[in-house]
C-alpha cells in the first residue's frame, strides 16, 4: 500500500507554498474578518466566530500544502494516488481537527490530546464515508499539483501553468478546504456541542444557547437529509457538482460540469426515484404546458367571442331599454303639459 502523510501532531508545520496553491492564501489573506457564507447552503462554519472561521480556513490551506509537500517528499506515484486519497484526506481532515482543536478548543482539564486523538480515530472511517468521499475532483487536483499532470475540464486538457489550469485548480483546492474546514466542525458539534468552554472559544455570542446550538444541529441534519434524498441525485442526474470557493466578500458557490454516470447507475431507493421523477417531468412538461397553452387560448376565445358579444348584447338591450324608458317618460310629460 502506499505511504499516507504523517500527522502534524498539534503545531502547523510551515512550509513554503507551492506555486499553484499560492492565490489561496492570498485570498485569505486578503479576506477580511467577516468571512460571510452568502450562499444559500448551511454551513457548519456558520456557528463560528469570524476570527475563529477565518483561522479554521488559514489551517486547511496550510494542511493542503503541507499534505502536498509531503506527498513529494515520499514520493507516491499516479498510480497509487487514487486508492489512496480518501484516507489521505483523511488524514488532513485528523491533524486538521487535531490542530485546531489543540490551539482553541482543548479544556485541559478534562481532555488530554491522546484522548482528544483516539476520538477522531473512532470518528475518521465515518466522516470519510459521510462527507470526505464526496468532496469531487480531489484525485484530479493531486495529480495536476504532484505529478504536473494537465487538468482535464470539460475534456479538453489544460496544460499546468495554463490560466484555466490556474482557475480550475484554485476552485478545487479552495472547496476543498471549505469542506475539510466544515468536516472539523462536524466533529466538535458532535461530540463537544453544549460543552461551555468550547462554546464561548468558538461560538458566535447570538449561538451560545443551548436553543441555538440545537436548532443550528437540527438545521444541518435537515440539510443533510434533503440533499442525500433529493439534491444529490437532481445534481448527479444533471451531471453538475456544486463547489464553494472564497470571495473577498466571504463563501459563494458555484455549480461545475462533471459526467457522473457512474454514480447515476448505482442510485437506488429514493435517490433512484427522484431521477424518474425528474426525467417524467422533464417528459410532460412541455406537452402539459401545450394542452394549458391550448386550453387557454380556447379560454379566451370563449370568453371575448362568445361570453363577450353575449354581455355585450344583453348591454345594448339594457342601454336601448333604458333609451327607451327615459322617451316614453319625456313624451309623458310633454303630454300632461
Amino acid at each position: 500500500t502506499a505511504p499516507t502523510p504523517r500527522r502534524s501532531g498539534v503545531r502547523a508545520i510551515t512550509l513554503r507554498p507551492p506555486g499553484n496553491l499560492s492565490a489561496l492564501g492570498q485570498i485569505l489573506q486578503q479576506m477580511p474578518l467577516q468571512v460571510e457564507n452568502l450562499t444559500s447552503i448551511p454551513l457548519e462554519l456558520d456557528i463560528l466566530q469570524p476570527l475563529k472561521r477565518q483561522e479554521l480556513l488559514s489551517l486547511g490551506q496550510q494542511q493542503l500544502e503541507t499534505t502536498i509537500n509531503e506527498l513529494q517528499a515520499l514520493r507516491i506515484t499516479p498510480a497509487q494516488l487514487p486508492e489512496n486519497c480518501l484516507s489521505i484526506v483523511g488524514e488532513m481532515w485528523r491533524s486538521l481537527s487535531l490542530i485546531f482543536f489543540g490551539k482553541y478548543c482543548q479544556p485541559k482539564s478534562e481532555f488530554s490530546l491522546e484522548q482528544i486523538q483516539s476520538l477522531l480515530e473512532v470518528y475518521q472511517p465515518i466522516i470519510c464515508r459521510e462527507k470526505l468521499i464526496k468532496i469531487p475532483f480531489v484525485v484530479p487536483l493531486f495529480h495536476h499539483l504532484l505529478f504536473a499532470d494537465p487538468l482535464v475540464v470539460n475534456q479538453k486538457a489544460y496544460p499546468l501553468g495554463s490560466p484555466e489550469a490556474k482557475q480550475y485548480s484554485d476552485l478545487y483546492a479552495q472547496n476543498l478546504v471549505i469542506q475539510l474546514a466544515n468536516s472539523t466542525m462536524v466533529f466538535i458539534l458532535n461530540y463537544f456541542a453544549d460543552h461551555e468552554a468550547i462554546k464561548l472559544a468558538l461560538y458566535e455570542h447570538s449561538m451560545l444557547s443551548s436553543r441555538q446550538v440545537a436548532r443550528f444541529r437540527n438545521d444541518l441534519a435537515w440539510y443533510y437529509q434533503f440533499s442525500r434524498y433529493w439534491l444529490n441525485p437532481k445534481q448527479i442526474f444533471e451531471s453538475q457538482h456544486t463547489l464553494l470557493y472564497l470571495t473577498p466578500a466571504g463563501i459563494v458557490a458555484t455549480q461545475v460540469y462533471a459526467p457522473r454516470q457512474q454514480e447515476l447507475a448505482q442510485l437506488r431507493a429514493v435517490p433512484w426515484f427522484v431521477t424518474i421523477v425528474l426525467e417524467c417531468r422533464d417528459a410532460l412538461s412541455p406537452r402539459v404546458r401545450s394542452v394549458i397553452e391550448f386550453l387557454g387560448n380556447g379560454v379566451v376565445f370563449l370568453l371575448t367571442q362568445v361570453v363577450g358579444r353575449a354581455i355585450g348584447l344583453v348591454g345594448k338591450g339594457i342601454i336601448q331599454g333604458i333609451g327607451n324608458t327615459w322617451q316614453e317618460s319625456r313624451n309623458q310629460q310633454k303630454r300632461s303639459n
